[in-house]
């Protein structure tokens, strides 16, 4: 969907009581140790479905001819919840999308398309407006320090930016670079890219805090409790990467939904405009139900169903 931190414990109380605690942390949830991971068909596992490839080679996937293969990849233990249980909840929502018998995802260790839980302040707010704490001073204080965070990684950014373009011009006013310079500039190039990318994902956390001072005394709520956002690149048909980040849920419930409504992305799904439908903008109902005539007009875009 393309829709902090302080001393711990912050979920739980400290001590040896953390993990036992950590299992009602996420309302709904069911208990960790009752869970079991997925058998693995490992005769058809393909853990080089996204890989790193030349321009112009065929990779991937293309359309819905085979399930899409996904890994558990980072899980912060702030969310409260443990791999087997963020694994079921995975799949709850991927089943959301099987139809006539038909899976469109399978669970693989291997896989390079990762589904990630970041803890960030989005998270952390939820968590502790249901516990009525963290004083909004503080909150404001978070705020100030990411925007100064947020300022020097910009300054640096444009500093290092107009050296690379003054390289460049310095090159090209030659006849061009030679081919080991030229991938080193490509690799700056890159790696500036990087930066200012980690500098504008700071906007969404201090955006989140400033909802949440903004909201203080009016009784409202800093989101719906359901964030997250899938990265997808394609080449024609071709699915050529995929990465879920999650980053905010309040229950169990929402965290199926989300899931559900992230993976109908990674499928190539578009939002719709009903607000019962999985895929509506703002990652529609509480709960998960059978798809909406909207979600199936998607399903039947994109993959024939």
């Amino acid at each position: 969907m393309v829709r902090y931190c302080i001393a711990f414990c912050l979920l739980t109380a400290c001590g040896s009581a953390n993990d036992k605690q950590r299992q009602s942390t996420i309302a709904g949830a069911p208990a960790e140790a009752r869970l079991v991971e997925p058998n693995l068909d490992r005769p058809i596992l393909r853990p080089d479905r996204f890989r790193s490839v030349k321009p112009g080679e065929p990779l991937a996937v293309q359309g819905c001819d085979v399930p899409l293969e996904w890994s558990l990849g980072r899980l912060d233990k702030r969310f409260g919840l443990g791999r087997k249980q963020v694994i079921h909840a995975i799949i709850t929502g991927a089943n959301y999308w099987s139809t006539g018998g038909r899976r469109l995802f399978r669970y693989s260790p291997q896989s390079r398309f990762t589904i990630n839980f970041t803890f960030d302040e989005r998270q952390e707010m939820l968590i502790k407006r249901r516990g009525k704490r963290d004083p909004v001073a503080q909150v404001r204080r978070r705020r100030d320090a990411l925007r100064k965070q947020r300022k020097r990684m910009l300054v640096r950014y444009r500093r290092r930016a107009q050296a690379y373009e003054a390289e460049v011009a310095d090159w090209n006013s030659k006849g061009g670079a030679p081919a080991a310079e030229l991938k080193r500039l490509r690799r700056q190039k890159q790696r500036l890219k990087h930066e200012l990318g980690a500098a504008n994902d700071l906007v969404h956390r201090i955006n989140a805090l400033g909802s949440d001072i903004n909201t203080r005394g009016r009784g409202g709520v800093v989101h719906q409790g359901k964030i997250g956002n899938t990265h997808r690149r394609t080449r024609g048909r071709l699915t050529t990467h995929l990465r879920i980040d999650i980053y905010a849920f309040s229950s169990w419930y929402h965290l199926t939904v989300l899931m559900a409504h992230e993976l109908g992305h990674a499928l190539g799904l578009r939002h719709v405009a009903n607000p019962t439908a999985l895929m509506y903008t703002d990652v529609g109902p509480d709960t998960l139900r059978d798809p909406s005539v909207e979600d199936r007009r998607e399903l039947r875009r994109r993959c024939g169903l």
